[in-house]
């Protein structure tokens, strides 16, 4: 059980670092102004996402059991147990917020960049105002 609660972990952290470097290729992409591929990103990024909160689940019951078990073994093996899991579970943690401050990041860019096409388009709200 424990071995299997550090195969998933692995797992994750990879998934999780592909999702770093997909919200990278999306920030390129937003910065290019590049459309269709943007939407390709955010697709893709969607379906990642979608596959990362489905596999929590999992994860989340799946850790509880394996640290359950690992506070069971002889002292020994239990430390090291417990330190392989708790050093992947920080991975895990700084992995995420490093994704939530890229997907921060890319946001304020899209949205930055939406409202400066609205202004480009539209004008200045106050520009054509009755004086």
């Amino acid at each position: 059980m424990l071995k299997r609660a550090l195969e998933d972990l692995d797992s994750e952290l990879a998934a999780y670092r592909k999702l770093s470097g997909m919200l990278d290729e999306q920030f390129q992409t937003a910065k290019r102004l590049d459309t269709t591929s943007l939407v390709q990103v955010g697709d893709a990024i969607a379906q990642e996402v979608a596959r990362l909160d489905q596999r929590r689940r999992a994860r989340m019951q799946l850790l509880h059991v394996a640290t359950t078990l690992a506070n069971r073994l002889p002292a020994a093996k239990s430390k090291l147990a417990r330190q392989a899991l708790e050093k992947r579970c920080a991975e895990l943690k700084q992995l995420a917020m490093q994704c939530k401050a890229s997907t921060l990041r890319n946001g304020q860019l899209l949205a930055s960049q939406y409202d400066i096409m609205q202004r480009v388009l539209r004008g200045e709200q106050h520009t054509y105002a009755p004086g």
